[in-house]
């Protein structure tokens, strides 16, 4: 995000707030992906982003995005088949420092949902789910 600032001359205010508005859906984050691989896939193949725009939206590099985007693509491929009742959390909830995962379960969480209710969401066992909560916690503290 940095680099954003100083290269594209905006406001940290203006990442976050352009980030915090685009909204993903939670149901990407389902399948065989990992969380940046399925971020990359949907922002590129169903919002038809370019890389610096993904980039401004992510805060990470163009390079990592494009070799992340390529292994989605042959990992999984076809568009994510996304409706407007899927539930959508907030881009800008995915933080550098922590993984998309630990971003994702966190923002749940203080968004009230139970352990279960979020492993349930993401299709992952409630076990990893409490270890990436409490992982994220010990990060914060």
């Amino acid at each position: 995000m940095e680099v954003l600032i100083r290269k594209e001359k905006i406001s940290e205010k203006q990442v976050l707030d352009s980030s915090i508005q685009e909204k993903i859906p939670l149901i990407i984050f389902r399948g065989e992906l990992s969380g940046l691989e399925a971020i990359t896939k949907y922002l590129r193949e169903n919002e038809k982003k370019s890389y610096k725009e993904m980039s401004f939206l992510t805060g990470r590099k163009i390079g990592t995005l494009a070799s992340t985007y390529k292994k989605a693509r042959e990992k999984k491929p076809g568009f994510y088949e996304v409706t407007e009742h899927d539930y959508k959390i907030p881009l800008g909830i995915i933080r550098q420092h922590y993984s998309v995962l630990e971003s994702i379960c966190f923002y749940l969480k203080e968004q009230g949902l139970r352990k279960i209710d979020i492993a349930r969401a993401l299709n992952k066992d409630p076990r990893t789910v409490w270890t990436v909560i409490n992982r994220i916690k010990g990060k914060i503290q």
